[in-house]
């Protein structure tokens, strides 16, 4: 998710201190086995699957797990056709110094891995807040507009430049900042070059590599809420804006962090999918997992509950096939953001380990696994 040595404004402090402060408890409930039992132990592979449909089933891949768990390796290796280097893209980590060459050390390995099992690449991401290192946080504010659109621009061209051909698709803007929601963060680049900053972004990226898809990547756009609400009408008006200035954004990441905490409404989902496909514009689920925060204690039933809701919310993902594919940000319950510092906020009362992941930490298939089977064997192909 994020760089959390690096961050001036944590996400998660902002939603529990700002927008989401104060709301109350609004669990979905167990949603039932009837619908567990509507998803059949499955066999076979993810992977095998979204081809079968023309889609991607891929999931996010830190180093240093990717070079020490080889069972991790392996079920990447089993189940994706696409592969994440999870914060491998951040600039943070690709030059950490003002002056530093661009260091990909925590991109090669995935893409190595990707290369051996046939798997392409997805980039995540070139522009973010909550990733920007401090020296450019620092230095943005001393320069002039144009100097401050030459660094941006400058830095997404080399990126970019050297992963052409490479990646099929970037998040070029992650989690962009809604200037007409009330409370959003803003970013140093926001402030010095107001939202064309996004444009540039873009722009410099097309230069760069004229042929993978171009994508922004919003959160909190996929449950029933107010708030949810609000970042989704938020994100509409921002791509009218995008694209009447004729900026090359080609699709819409949707993070996909869904949670038992808040209601889902498939009709609210799809209409907000519906409208912004009517723009042209491509989807993807690009960090998914399932909080099962809401759940109850016990096992069994927690994970059938969060099957479910993983089930409901990717049968109305793929019902458009303007969706490409989902990307798993928790592959396994041993390696993922909702156990790192910072999340407390997003844990359960009763302290039990969120299990969040479609494998458990001993990397047996939980019934995620064959939920996500489930939703892509009833996929309408691509």
């Amino acid at each position: 998710m994020t760089d959390e040595t690096d961050i001036t404004i944590n996400r998660r402090e902002w939603i529990a201190g700002g927008l989401m402060a104060g709301i109350p408890f609004a669990g979905t409930g167990l949603l039932g086995q009837s619908t567990l039992a509507a998803i059949p132990p499955a066999g076979g592979s993810l992977k095998a699957r979204a081809a079968a449909k023309g889609l991607y089933f891929g999931c996010a891949l830190d180093v240093p797990e990717v070079n020490t768990d080889q069972k991790l390796r392996a079920a990447a290796m089993a189940d994706c056709n696409m592969l994440v280097p999870g914060n491998g893209f951040n600039w943070t980590r690709v030059q950490s110094a003002q002056d530093a060459p661009l260091d990909f050390s925590q991109v090669d390995p995935v893409y190595a891995l990707a290369q051996a099992s046939g798997a392409k690449m997805r980039c995540h991401d070139l522009v973010y807040d909550q990733t920007t290192p401090k020296w450019v946080n620092a230095l943005v504010p001393t320069l002039s507009t144009r100097q401050a659109g030459d660094l941006l621009t400058s830095y997404v061209q080399k990126v970019a430049t050297a992963w052409a051909g490479k990646v099929v698709h970037y998040e070029v803007v992650n989690e962009p900042p809604y200037v007409d929601v009330p409370g959003y963060r803003h970013n140093a680049f926001l402030t010095k070059l107001g939202e064309g900053y996004m444009d540039l972004a873009f722009h410099a990226t097309r230069a760069a590599d004229p042929n993978a898809l171009l994508f922004t990547n919003g959160a909190v756009l996929e449950q029933d809420h107010a708030v949810f609400d609000a970042f989704r009408a938020g994100m509409l008006r921002l791509l009218e804006r995008l694209l009447k200035r004729g900026v090359p954004v080609q699709g819409l990441g949707i993070e996909g962090h869904i949670t038992g905490y808040y209601p889902f409404s498939e009709r609210k989902y799809a209409d907000f999918l519906h409208e912004v496909t009517q723009m042209g514009l491509k989807l993807m689920v690009t960090e998914f997992d399932v909080n099962d925060r809401g759940f109850p204690g016990d096992v069994p039933a927690r994970d059938a509950s969060a099957a479910a809701l993983a089930k409901a919310f990717l049968d109305v993902s793929f019902s458009f096939r303007e969706c490409v594919g989902v990307i798993s940000w928790s592959m396994t319950d041993n390696y993922t953001w909702l156990h790192e510092k910072g999340t407390e906020d997003r844990q359960r009362a009763d302290r039990q380990l969120l299990r969040p992941g479609l494998y458990d930490a001993g990397y047996q298939k939980k019934p995620m696994w064959n939920a996500i089977a489930a939703a892509l064997d009833a996929a309408p192909n691509r």
